[in-house]
């Protein structure tokens, strides 16, 4: 009464005070829903219970809960201790507790991390009008819910988990939920519970109107314990135990109607009795529509003391079961099509439900006939079996991209209909139109007369099937239709197994322009006619690919124009590169020497002159036209100081150079020259004579051949991988005359895919003139060399040296002593992952002597000259690496350069020079992300030339 005397005073004060002319007050709107949410960050214990400021527990809201306010519980941490809801409600305004979700995915509510045997997780106590609905309370060893004392309780999809092994036995088994004697009016439907370790439901002496509909219910006791309750009503159970089924006992009234007992033949099941009425309940009880099996050497009735084991002497001896059915084949807690327990179930029976465990409505099944009673088809047990009805609907269009307004498209829908039961079929085309209403499901035709009204280009079909049960089904469907707009394609340069498969990508996007492509031109830019294509297949999102094959290799740039059905056009302008791919020779081979009169007149080069040397159409030709080729190009014996220039034969003669010499000297350098047109190179020498000797290491093609020789390069840093000073890669001491040293190489460059290896050769300390041969681990000794030089001279030269399967390369050395270092700078791999080589003309970028390209200036001692490379000398912005004539000059003290991209200065060289000497070197660098390339100068002041050669790029 203290709240009832408060509401008074206040009313009393109101009244007072609106007779001194004061305003009258207003009440505040009632607040009918509190919230538990112990995940939010904002729950408080003191509430006020809103959803922003939730309570933390349900005990919390438990304890201030009004009739007519619903607790909604979103989420309940652990409790500390049993929930005790003492509160009550009135027949218009119960007290109500819901959690959110469906089964099984209902709010869940764990017992008390430290059990308290004997009391219950929930406990009901001396409260009227409560409903718990949509929770899981997960009790494991204890009772999950307790009325005691309490009135008019409903529990409704109210999920127990026991134990969770029900086989197991325990010492004091706990009860699913349990209703004390002083109780009544407690209703349990749509609920299950789970391995409770005694009763699932258990209801003590004094208990009084009883009510379980729609259950399902498994435990190691008796499902259904009820002892001296006056008025139980089970209907419509299903019972899947591993003990007995119903025991009724004591004084009890009620009825067990449509329910179905399923045994579990596991172990405990022994003798168990599906439904037990003891003599003293027989005579208040009834019993009818069930179906029953009889556990493992137990029995379907103990009924007044006697056993029956059929219904059929059940129903004789007590007039009870009359419609009963009795250890039916294939019977299970789930129904399927054609069981016993479809449509033959007493709708009228005390307490049943006109839904299922699962909250579905009791359905006729057309394929059964109605037997039961009432409505005819109401099923037996806690599950109706439904309607397997099923539907999909999908619109397509016909033509699209082919014409304008009115469109027309189908929409097809797929019904799946066992029972054959009638259904509306409503088609919404999203376009303002009246809906379509049929009760046939067969294609529907529509016509679109137009785009839709918001521009979209999309329509949204909406298909609703309404089943005459009452159920109903929608399926929607976007579909992308007619609408003029600008066509949108994009292209690009695709380079696929060989060079000469370079092409174009052609991808087109049909969100704004609808019309088919039509057409496809694709004017390369290398004088060859277009390309014109008329794709049949090309859909949006799918690309087309139209090859070409350069028969030059460099940077190409192709127009491509794509046309529509309704002559929208779009041109994209496409750069890409068409590269080489290098075939290394397995031995190298002489193809040049005017001392013997090989290649060319048995003569010396005089001044100014030039030697047309012949690639195709000799000994060396694989038949296969190269771009380019590697050339191991020495002077010998000439009479003064000279320079030599190698290039394709019937282009002008380039201001580069490849190979700088003093009189008397024997100089070797690596080349890599374009071929002429007429399959020749020509030699250059500037000053004196001077024999000339040239051997081929391989070639580069622009259509290599397939047999798996072509490669494409991988630049490294350079690694150092022989040192006979030092010990790197063999022992530490000269190597002999006419001796073989054999070198591994590091699995960390070379791998199955390797054809070959760049490789920079110094010898150093020579004790005679002599000349190093550099060659596969397995292979023979060349007749030809990679290395010459005289006594005392530091020599150095770039070598392409195949690799076969023993990943080894070999060293000779042919008179005298000499110390020999060799650095990795790349490999040649038959993979597809390196890159394609572009030769060029050569071409100074860089002469410190004239200020060409830098500042006109020498480098000094540890210094490093930044040479830029991308963009210049028709090098493309994207290239890899770049192949340099590299030429010191002048130096005023005995030192080394070193070409290198990023990083510190590596410990390896490119040439090593004595004071005053002119050394040429072929290198190939990696071009750093900023386009350069660097050269570092050890010691003393030094002129620098380089010429490029070529380009390598993806």
């Amino acid at each position: 009464m203290p709240r009832t005397r408060a509401v008074i005073a206040i009313t009393s004060a109101a009244l007072l005070l609106s007779g001194l002319g004061t305003a009258t007050a207003h009440a505040e709107a009632p607040v009918t829903d509190l919230y538990v949410n112990s995940s939010s960050s904002t729950c408080n214990q003191t509430g006020p219970g809103t959803q922003a400021i939730p309570f933390c527990s349900v005990q919390e809201a438990a304890d201030v809960v009004d009739p007519g306010q619903t607790v909604h519980i979103l989420s309940s941490a652990q409790p500390t201790a049993p929930i005790v809801i003492s509160r009550s409600g009135t027949p218009d305004a119960p007290v109500s507790f819901v959690g959110s979700g469906s089964s099984p995915d209902f709010t869940a509510i764990a017992a008390p991390s430290a059990p308290n045997t004997g009391q219950a997780l929930v406990s009901i106590e001396n409260a009227q009008y409560v409903s718990l609905s949509n929770l899981r309370l997960e009790s494991h060893t204890e009772t999950a819910v307790r009325s005691i004392n309490s009135q008019h309780i409903e529990l409704d999809h109210v999920d127990v988990i026991g134990s969770d092994s029900p086989l197991t036995p325990v010492a004091s088994p706990a009860d699913g939920v349990d209703i004390d004697g002083t109780s009544s009016d407690v209703v349990i439907s749509h609920s299950q519970n789970q391995g409770s370790a005694g009763s699932a439901i258990a209801a003590k002496a004094g208990a009084a109107h009883i009510v379980l509909a729609s259950d399902a219910l498994v435990s190691v006791g008796s499902a259904v314990n009820a002892d001296s309750v006056d008025d139980l009503e089970v209907a419509g159970v299903t019972i899947l135990n591993v003990g007995g089924g119903v025991r009724i006992t004591g004084t009890s009234t009620g009825s067990v109607e449509n329910t179905v007992v399923v045994p579990d033949f596991r172990t405990g099941t022994v003798g168990n009795v599906a439904v037990y009425v003891s003599a003293e309940a027989s005579g208040g009880v009834s019993a009818d529509y069930n179906v029953v099996t009889p556990f493992n050497n137990g029995a379907e009735y103990s009924w007044g003391a006697t056993v029956y084991t059929s219904t059929s002497a059940f129903h004789a001896a007590t007039g009870q079961g009359l419609h009963d059915v009795d250890n039916p084949p294939g019977l299970s807690a789930t129904p399927v099509e054609g069981s016993p327990v479809i449509d033959s179930g007493d709708a009228d029976a005390p307490g049943e439900s006109s839904t299922d465990y699962r909250g579905q409505p009791r359905v006729d099944d057309l394929l059964v006939a109605n037997t039961g009673t009432g409505n005819g088809y109401v099923d037996r047990g806690g599950m109706e079996y439904q309607d397997r009805f099923s539907a999909s609907a999908t619109t397509t269009t016909t033509g699209l991209g082919d014409q304008t307004y009115p469109l027309a498209v189908t929409t097809t829908t797929s019904v799946n209909n066992p029972w054959s039961e009638g259904a509306t079929y409503s088609y919404d085309y999203g376009d303002g139109t009246r809906p379509t209403v049929t009760r046939d499901p067969s294609p529907q035709q529509h016509t679109y007369t137009g785009p839709p009204s918001d521009d979209s280009g999309v329509f949204t079909v909406r298909v609703t099937v309404q089943r005459d049960s009452g159920t109903s089904t929608t399926f929607s469907q976007r579909l992308s239709v007619l609408k003029d707009g600008p066509l949108v394609a994009e292209a690009w340069q695709s380079t696929l197994a060989h060079p000469e498969e370079a092409g174009v990508v052609t991808l087109y996007d049909q969100s704004n322009d609808p019309y088919k492509i039509t057409k496809i031109s694709t004017d390369w830019g290398d004088g060859s006619a277009p390309t014109v294509s008329a794709p049949e297949n090309l859909t949006p999102g799918n690309s087309e690919i139209i090859r070409h094959g350069y028969a030059d290799p460099g940077v190409h740039t192709a127009v491509q124009t794509v046309i529509d059905a309704a002559g929208h056009s779009v041109s994209n302008t496409v750069q890409g590169v068409a590269g080489t791919a290098y075939e290394a020779y397995s031995s190298p081979e002489r193809i040049l020497d005017t001392r013997s009169g090989l290649g060319a007149a048995k003569r010396k080069v005089g001044p100014g002159g030039v030697l047309k040397l012949r690639i195709t159409g000799t000994s060396a030709d694989t038949g296969t036209a190269p771009t380019a080729v590697t050339l191991n190009v020495t002077d010998a014996d000439a009479t003064a100081a000279s320079w030599v220039t190698a290039y394709p034969d019937g282009s002008a003669r380039p201001t580069a150079s490849n190979l700088n010499f003093q009189a008397g000297q024997s100089n070797p350098n690596l080349v890599t020259v374009p071929v002429g047109a007429d399959g020749c190179v020509d030699l250059y020498n500037a000053s004196g004579y001077v024999d000339l000797i040239a051997d081929i290491q391989g070639e580069y093609d622009i259509t290599p051949s397939n047999d798996g020789h072509a490669s494409t390069f991988l630049p490294n840093t350079p690694t150092r991988i022989l040192d006979t000073r030092h010990g790197i890669g063999v022992a530490a001491k000269p190597v002999g005359p006419g001796s073989t040293i054999s070198v591994p190489l590091p699995s960390s460059l070379v791998d199955s895919g390797t054809t070959a290896v760049m490789v920079d050769v110094t010898a150093t300390q020579p004790s005679a003139r002599s000349w190093i041969a550099a060659y596969a681990g397995d292979g023979t000794l060349p007749t030809t060399s990679n290395l010459n030089f005289s006594v005392g001279q530091t020599t150095s030269n770039l070598v392409i040296v195949p690799v076969d399967s023993s990943h080894k390369i070999k060293f000779y050395n042919r008179a005298g002593q000499t110390a020999i270092i060799a650095d990795v700078l790349g490999v040649f791999t038959n993979e597809a992952r390196g890159t394609f080589y572009v030769p060029l003309a050569p071409a100074r970028l860089v002469d410190t002597r004239s200020g060409l390209g830098t500042a006109k200036k020498r480098l000094g001692p540890n210094s490093t000259l930044q040479i830029n490379v991308s963009g210049t000398h028709g090098i493309p912005t994207g290239a890899t690496a770049v192949t340099l004539n590299l030429t010191g000059t002048g130096s005023t003290a005995a030192t080394y350069l070193t070409a290198y991209s990023s990083g510190t200065v590596p410990k390896t060289s490119n040439i090593n020079l004595v004071p005053g000497q002119t050394r040429p070197v072929l290198v190939t660098v990696p071009i750093r992300a900023d386009g350069t390339v660097l050269i570092y100068n050890y010691t003393g002041s030094i002129d620098v030339v380089a010429d490029v050669q070529g380009y390598y790029a993806p």
